[in-house]
């Protein structure tokens, strides 16, 4: 639901957020003309170990990570 406010009647953050709250979008508008959009940010459940899937979208694993080291790291600590 989209809801329309004069900007004159908002006191501070806090009432916008309060109105954001109860709807999904606000339309800031100063005498009668419209000047911004807020719309509230759709939060999907954080798990609870606290990772997050995807969160970081450029970071990537080899596939190989999980393969077995070659016997000369472990003898002469270089590859």
């Amino acid at each position: 639901m989209t809801t329309t406010v004069d900007i004159s009647t908002l006191q501070g953050l806090s009432d916008l957020l309060g109105l954001l709250e109860a709807d999904n979008e606000i339309i800031l508008t100063q005498a009668d003309r419209p000047i911004a959009k807020v719309a509230a940010i759709a939060h999907a459940p954080i798990p609870k170990d606290g990772r997050v899937p995807d969160m970081h979208k450029d970071i990537w694993v080899d596939d190989g990570f999980n393969e077995q080291l070659p016997e000369r790291f472990w003898n002469n600590r270089t590859l």
